[in-house]
C-alpha cells in the first residue's frame, strides 16, 4: 500500500487543509454483501466446514473469498453512486 503513507493519513485527518472552503463533510458507506454472492459462498463454506478432513470430504482444499471480492469492483460501484448523489446536490 505505497499510497497509504503517514503524510496522506495526516492530510485525510485535516480536511480543512484539503478544501479550506468546505463547510461540511459527507460520509457514505456501501455494503460489500450481495445476496447472490453471499448465498453461493455460504453454501461452499458449509460444504467444507461440515468436514474435519477436507480430503475425506471430496471437496479438496478450499478457502473463503473476502466479501468485497465477491461482487463487482466496489470502487466502480461507489464511484457511480457518488456521481449520482453529487448530481442531485
Amino acid at each position: 500500500l505505497a499510497w497509504y503513507t503517514e503524510e496522506r493519513v495526516a492530510r485525510m485527518n485535516r480536511p480543512r487543509e484539503l478544501m479550506p472552503e468546505a463547510r461540511s463533510v459527507i460520509s457514505m458507506a456501501v455494503s460489500y454483501s450481495s445476496e447472490t454472492a453471499s448465498r453461493a459462498q455460504d453454501s461452499q463454506n458449509r460444504t467444507y466446514a461440515d468436514h474435519d478432513d477436507p480430503a475425506a470430504s471430496g471437496v479438496g482444499p478450499a478457502g473463503r473469498i473476502a466479501r468485497y471480492a465477491r461482487g463487482d469492483d466496489y470502487h466502480a460501484v461507489i464511484k457511480k453512486r457518488l456521481k449520482s448523489f453529487a448530481d442531485r446536490l
